[in-house]
């Protein structure tokens, strides 16, 4: 059974996945340059691939580095996207780039160390999302400017007609 796991979280995220994996199953870790040394040292059984981009995690660049690193290119039973909460916002970035590697099946590995299957249609409902929202966080901060608008205006005539009669009595 092999595994690619994506660290797009801390190490200490790996550890624990590490930890639950156990020794059974044949882990490909695709990680950044500056985490590659250590994560070679704490895991000998684990074949590390070197993300050779220095932004984060995306489909684009995932493509070209199953170019640079030929052990990409097979496929994968499991690949799983190590995150730092426990939705995976934050890291839609690296869930997309893990469906542009070849695996069975996408997880999320979450804080509480849950694996989360990922729909195949992740993208479509996080996109519709995103594009449903936008038109919502507009509106709403529009209703706001005018109803906070009408209540200091309101309250800027109140003491302008209290001025008014404290200066005639």
């Amino acid at each position: 059974m092999s595994t690619l796991v994506i660290k797009s979280a801390s190490l200490e995220r790996l550890d624990s996945f590490m930890d639950s994996a156990g020794n059974n199953e044949e882990v490909t870790i695709l990680t950044h340059q500056t985490h590659a040394g250590s994560i070679k040292a704490n895991y000998q059984n684990a074949s590390v691939a070197v993300y050779p981009f220095d932004s984060g995690f995306n489909p684009k660049n995932a493509k070209a580095t199953q170019q640079t690193e030929n052990r990409l290119t097979e496929s994968y039973d499991k690949v799983i996207v190590l995150i730092s909460n426990l939705s995976g916002h934050g890291h839609i970035e690296a869930i997309r780039a893990a469906f542009a590697f070849k695996g069975k099946a996408i997880y999320l590995y979450n804080i509480n160390g849950n694996l989360i299957p990922v729909p195949e249609n992740f993208i479509q409902i996080e996109f519709f999302k995103r594009i449903a929202l936008y038109p919502a966080v507009i509106f709403a901060t529009l209703l706001a400017w005018v109803v906070t608008g009408v209540i200091l205006g309101f309250a800027a005539a109140l003491r302008t007609i209290g001025a008014l009669k404290n200066r005639k009595g």
